[in-house]
């Protein structure tokens, strides 16, 4: 399976998420992203990997995003019966990279226990209304 390379980032120029490459810029210090051979600079700390995952939707989930989803509870320690007789609860989170986790790819749900096939984008970490991230 081939991995997507896609990066998401506040446009300066364009006050717009634009997603492609990722670079930098070294000789004038600036962060980019390329978006049909043109280079974007973003806001660096907007800078956001593509999951590779999708939400209920099938909008892309990248890194930053904060999601809402059904948390994993299992409080009666069968599988089975926690998805015909408990209760189920929702919560939110934010997806972050971490370098140990295995089970999705690296990625994590900050903050809470959800069940990746759930999730919904509700918006971003920098404040950036979902409205502007399709």
């Amino acid at each position: 399976m081939k991995r997507s390379l896609t990066f998401r980032g506040w446009s300066i120029e364009r006050d717009e998420w634009v997603e492609g490459y990722y670079g930098y810029n070294c000789e004038h210090v600036y962060y980019y992203i390329v978006v049909n051979d043109y280079e974007y600079e973003i806001v660096y700390e907007t800078l956001g990997q593509f999951t590779g995952k999708y939400d209920i939707h099938k909008r892309e989930i990248f890194e930053n995003d904060i999601v809402k989803g059904e948390k994993v509870t299992m409080s009666c320690g069968d599988c089975q019966c926690c998805q015909e007789k408990c209760p189920i609860e929702y919560g939110t989170a934010i997806v972050k990279w971490n370098d140990y986790q295995s089970s999705h790819g690296g990625w994590i749900l900050e903050g809470s226990d959800l069940h990746w096939s759930t999730l919904e984008i509700v918006g971003n970490t920098h404040n950036k209304p979902r409205d502007n991230l399709d």
